[in-house]
């Protein structure tokens, strides 16, 4: 059987994979999913090739698929590997700063008003909350997320490492041009020029009730809204009830004391990648 090819970024998420999907979904060599993030492999408890392949547009055999939740995910990667040929299956994996990676992650709950603790709460309660349910395991989990070298490894076990690629976040926003030429260097496919773009803006939501009544129950909403509405409705609603994002500054001790907390497992992930991490976890 002639398999297509797989590429598929598997996170970390608000590590860029929003930025690496937009500057990379119109390549005409690559072959989207249906959705911006197919979610199939975290959703489904037995996915089988045949399904996947139908979330595709099928315009090209590189099929590209950037779900960020993958890497961290329970037994996500163990169903990739079983599912998806590997030595046909290529990996992006994105790094960003663990403490950064957070908050980020941390804002994103409180727009969609699933938190209501602050930043230092949420991480002493982060894991009593994880095992509460699954939304909460999505959804709370900051710093869960930021402990890297297990995901890593996980993932170096199962696939070549030639067929993995690590990026760096803060080296990606600085040079989209030369990340994007070196992700088509590993896809095996051509260079194109890109104009480049700027991060995603951060908000918080007016009316906190509001924002969470839509986003649990999005696709629920969808079913009643015209696709062709959809768009405009989404970028109107989002004027409407959103403010700029003022964050709150984390306090030095604190800071200090999640630089110590990540220090030992970016020095092992530096060790497995061969990259240099030390912007990540030095000036303590």
């Amino acid at each position: 059987m002639k398999y297509d090819n797989f590429i598929l970024g598997i996170g970390v998420q608000k590590a860029g994979t929003t930025l690496l999907y937009d500057l990379l979904s119109k390549h005409q060599s690559l072959d989207i999913g249906k959705n911006k993030e197919l979610h199939y492999f975290d959703y489904t408890n037995e996915p089988s090739l045949q399904e996947y392949l139908s979330l595709f547009n099928g315009k090209s055999r590189i099929k590209f698929d950037v779900t960020p939740s993958y890497i961290f995910y329970k037994d996500t990667m163990d169903k990739i590997a079983k599912t998806l040929p590997v030595e046909n299956t290529k990996l992006i994996i994105l790094l960003r700063d663990p403490i950064k990676r957070a908050e980020s992650h941390y804002y994103m709950s409180l727009l969609k008003g699933r938190d209501n603790l602050s930043f230092k709460e949420s991480f002493y309660k982060e894991r009593e909350r994880m095992q509460l349910n699954d939304l909460k395991y999505r959804e709370n989990s900051y710093f869960e997320r930021g402990k890297y070298y297990s995901q890593v490894k996980k993932v170096y076990e199962l696939f070549p490492k030639e067929n993995i690629l690590i990026i760096l976040f803060e080296e990606f926003v600085n040079n989209q041009q030369g990340i994007v030429d070196e992700f088509c260097d590993f896809a095996g496919i051509s260079h194109i020029p890109i104009t480049k773009m700027h991060s995603n803006k951060g908000y918080l939501a007016k009316n906190k009730n509001m924002n969470k009544l839509f986003y649990n129950h999005k696709d629920k909403i969808k079913k009643f809204i015209p696709p062709v509405l959809r768009g405009s409705l989404s970028k109107y609603y989002r004027i409407f009830n959103r403010k700029e994002l003022k964050k709150e500054p984390i306090d030095n001790d604190f800071r200090v004391y999640l630089k110590s907390y990540y220090k030992n497992d970016l020095k092992s992930l530096e060790s497995l990648i061969d990259k240099d991490l030390s912007i990540y976890y030095s000036g303590e």
